[in-house]
């Protein structure tokens, strides 16, 4: 198995275009956050104490679950090239068993998913520190990486049932992009949370992106939003808007959150190994 991680992490950093392909809709998220997002933000929040310190801490949460998607979905573009090759036919006529096959896919993903969001964090925390001033908070790395490995189970496993469907390679350049696009909504990136509208929002809170992206920012905003020393109510009311705090009927605590998360992966990782086992099993 472990050769097999190894094979799959060669082919996914040989070509520099296409590390640079994976991380398209983070790239994306970030531009228009320069170019529109953010100059709209700081205007409607003027009189927002150190509004740029929170609102690139944001962009930075959303972002990281963004690469998390895109980057663990792109490394299992090898899954996909070697079924339409016929080579993973090949490998399961080896000693090594179709399981252990998968558990070399799903292991290169996971360690790119992390490895990848770590880098963007860095990326980013240097950049806005260069032109905002801000200030990595290096005590909250650990936490970050856990989320980090969190994120990477999670969309590897929903990557993974995507992923059984699609039979060519061209097909999976084509629902990369949507994904890719459509993961800046999920995660309140393009559009905040508290613009859209109840409707969107309860549908955008059945996917893991928004509880995964709000683990992101109660962390990283947690130390620049008790700096602001807002009142009690528009606290409330801006951690809903940003997404830092997911609201049903009564917000949601970090720990129900985790257990969303969890569930959510559990459940589409158990699907996905059916589906696997359904058709490369037999």
């Amino acid at each position: 198995m472990i050769w097999m991680v190894r094979r799959n992490l060669q082919l996914y950093f040989s070509k520099f275009s296409n590390v640079l392909l994976s991380l398209l809709g983070a790239i994306i998220s970030i531009v228009l956050y320069l170019v529109f997002l953010k100059g709209n933000l700081m205007s409607s929040w003027a009189a927002l104490p150190n509004a740029t310190t929170i609102l690139d801490w944001w962009l930075i949460g959303g972002t990281m679950v963004i690469t998390a998607l895109t980057t663990t979905l792109n490394s299992l573009s090898v899954f996909v090239g070697d079924r339409e090759q016929q080579t993973f036919k090949d490998l399961a006529l080896t000693d090594v068993s179709p399981s252990k096959l998968l558990l070399g896919y799903l292991g290169a993903s996971l360690i790119i998913g992390v490895l990848m969001q770590m880098v963007m964090f860095v990326i980013l925390s240097i950049y806005f520190g260069l032109t905002d001033g801000l200030k990595m908070q290096w005590q909250q790395l650990p936490q970050v990486f856990g989320i980090a490995i969190l994120s990477s189970l999670v969309w590897t496993a929903f990557n993974l049932l995507v992923t059984s469907f699609i039979k060519r390679t061209d097909n999976f350049g084509k629902v990369g992009t949507i994904l890719a696009t459509a993961a800046g909504f999920f995660v309140g990136v393009y559009v905040p949370f508290g613009i859209l509208s109840k409707t969107a929002n309860h549908i955008i809170q059945l996917t893991p992106a928004p509880y995964n992206s709000a683990l992101y920012r109660q962390i990283l905003l947690q130390q620049p939003l008790a700096a602001a020393n807002l009142p009690s109510k528009t606290l409330l009311s801006l951690k809903k808007d940003l997404g830092v705090d997911i609201v049903w009927h009564v917000n949601a605590t970090t720990a129900w959150q985790n257990g969303m998360i969890l569930g959510i992966f559990t459940l589409i990782f158990t699907f996905s190994v059916m589906i696997f086992a359904r058709k490369h099993l037999k």
